[in-house]
């Protein structure tokens, strides 16, 4: 729904229940009412903000003429302001004026009251703009106040970021920590959710957890500019939570079963990302929140990546990516990822460790804290120990740690793992550089595993993960505990308003 100040009230009711509710809606709404006649000239400095109601003079009678002149005053300030809304009384004012607005359609959002609809413009200069529309000599005495404070609603709205939340593999907890994390009152209060998935396996996980959850599914992109998240309440009148659901790809789930490594699943999951990739790219989101998916299930549904990590980097277009661990006790950023332990040394490189850093640096850096502390963990026990326990302390972390302060980067190292992270989690440093994955993952796993948030650096994106796997064994038992996709949500939503 397009974004604006104020709402256009457009009166071409004479009826005594449109007078009453006119009435109502001055007493309790500041409103600039705008009384015209044919040739009255309209006075746009008085108009220039806040909500406007334009009416014809009780004297004129609202004939043919009448409703032309109203219309194309109405289209007038349309054009010279941009409004969060608008409400239409009167059947033939309404329809004269969405001719001359060029409006193709409407689509209906929702209900205000039985007879009074808000629905959305389409085609025409106006596309995307809220309606209201009301017969004159129907609804409530408040129903004009209803509708002014349902578009400050969704304008309000507007202000919370979108979050493309992709399903992960549909044979494991993801629809489930999405149904639970929907459910959620902050996650209401702070961010517009999209789940890019299967709104018939989201269902199924809404019934297995008990959520209170609605499952809207939203046809295509385009369809979604109507029913997306934000335009309408998420509250429905059922007491239930709307979740916004858009599938972009075909997917049969009769392939695939809970529990169960599936080719079909695991290409599902990583299109899902891709067409997230591409939603945030295109603006139309504002960052990508994933669930997980399974690595052996999305190499045989033919995308053969490590992990979400490097297919987001294939598709975002990403020169450089890295994998780092948030929480409140720690961050670590990892010079390697997923691969075999004995290949870590042949892939740490000097300008691996360069980069990492550099990441690390943009990331962290402010006007607070130009400078964050970045620490090098050592690869071997004790930091090598003077070569005693391998040399790749001195033939590579060390060189990197030089270049790196050279380039003006407040970083130390490399520190023996075995006491660095406790040091890190003292206070001491801003963020740890770990040189391969478990090294990484452990400490901030066993200091929070449900407070720890995976976050990609290098993408032009946002991009939030959970930091936890599938959970095949207990799939679709209702048992999977949501907070780490909360988590995940949360900090999407603090990056995306930075």
């Amino acid at each position: 729904m397009s974004s604006g100040e104020g709402v256009l009230i457009v009166c071409g009711s004479q009826h005594d229940m449109t007078s009453q509710q006119v009435k109502q809606l001055m007493q309790e709404v500041p409103v600039q009412e705008l009384v015209v006649r044919p040739g009255k000239k309209i006075d746009d400095e008085v108009l220039s903000e806040g909500h406007v109601l334009i009416r014809m003079e009780d004297s004129v009678t609202v004939d043919r003429s009448a409703v032309e002149f109203l219309c194309t005053a109405a289209v007038q300030l349309l054009s010279k302001r941009r409004f969060q809304g608008l409400v239409l009384t009167g059947g033939c004012t309404a329809f004269s004026l969405l001719t001359a607005m060029k409006v193709q359609s409407l689509l209906l959002l929702e209900r205000l009251e039985p007879n009074t609809t808000l629905c959305q413009l389409v085609g025409g200069p106006f596309s995307g703009m809220g309606v209201v529309i009301k017969p004159g000599a129907l609804g409530s005495q408040g129903v004009f106040i209803a509708a002014v404070r349902r578009f400050c609603q969704l304008a309000g709205e507007e202000s919370k970021p979108i979050l493309a939340v992709t399903m992960g593999d549909p044979c494991g907890i993801g629809p489930e920590i999405i149904a639970k994390g929907l459910n959620c009152s902050d996650v209401q209060d702070g961010c517009r959710p999209l789940v890019i998935g299967d709104a018939e396996t989201l269902r199924e996980a809404v019934r297995c957890t008990g959520s209170e959850v609605d499952v809207v599914e939203v046809g295509s992109v385009r369809e979604g500019e109507s029913t997306w998240p934000g335009t309408i309440d998420w509250e429905l009148k059922n007491g239930k939570v709307r979740a916004f659901v858009w599938n972009p790809i075909r997917c049969d789930r009769s392939r695939f079963s809970l529990g169960q490594v599936s080719a079909e699943a695991g290409r599902c999951a990583a299109e899902w990302a891709i067409h997230a990739v591409r939603l945030t790219m295109a603006g139309r989101t504002e960052a990508i929140v994933t669930a997980p998916l399974n690595k052996e299930a999305m190499n045989m549904g033919g995308y053969t990546f490590a992990g979400h990590t490097e297919l987001l980097a294939k598709y975002s277009g990403a020169k450089s990516s890295r994998l780092m661990l948030v929480s409140d006790k720690l961050r670590v950023v990892h010079a390697t990822g997923h691969c075999a332990l004995r290949q870590v040394p042949e892939k740490l490189t000097v300008d691996r460790i360069v980069e990492t850093v550099r990441l690390a640096h943009e990331f962290l850096s402010s006007p607070q804290k130009p400078q964050p502390r970045i620490a090098l963990a050592g690869l071997n026990p004790h930091a090598g120990d003077g070569g005693l326990f391998g040399d790749e302390e001195t033939t590579v972390i060390e060189p990197a740690l030089q270049l790196c302060r050279h380039r003006g980067w407040n970083v130390f190292g490399p520190i023996p793992s075995d006491t660095l992270f406790g040091r890190a989690v003292k206070g001491e440093f801003d963020i740890v550089v770990a040189m391969y994955h478990d090294q990484g993952h452990i400490p901030a796993k066993l200091l929070g595993f449900g407070d720890t948030v995976n976050v990609t650096l290098g993408l032009p994106i946002i991009r939030t993960s959970v930091d936890h796997g599938t959970a095949f064994d207990i799939a679709g038992k209702g048992l999977a505990d949501h907070q780490n996709i909360l988590q995940a949500m949360r900090l999407a939503v603090q990056l995306a308003r930075k």
